[in-house]
Order: structure tokens, then sequence, then C-alpha cells
């Protein structure tokens, strides 16, 4: 069985951001914004 990992801080505030605004889904622009990367990071 894996073991789970703990969220990166980038990986938080996306997961927060999707919860706060009940969107289930973004695009790579939408991620990009939210947490302020480039498109290949936010990939």
């Amino acid at each position: 069985m894996p073991v789970p990992r703990p969220l990166s801080p980038l990986e938080s505030k996306l997961i927060l951001h999707l919860e706060w605004e009940k969107q289930p889904v973004l695009n790579i622009k939408q991620t990009m914004a939210v947490v302020g990367s480039s498109g290949s990071h936010a990939r």
C-alpha cells in the first residue's frame, strides 16, 4: 500500500481555490493564475 504524502504549498493553494470557488476543474491558464507559475510548472 503506498504511503500518502502531504500536499505541497502550491497544491494546497490550488485545492483551496477550487473548493472556495466551487469549481470542479480548471484549465492550465486558470492554474497558472491561481498558483502564479509558468505553464510547464502548472502542468
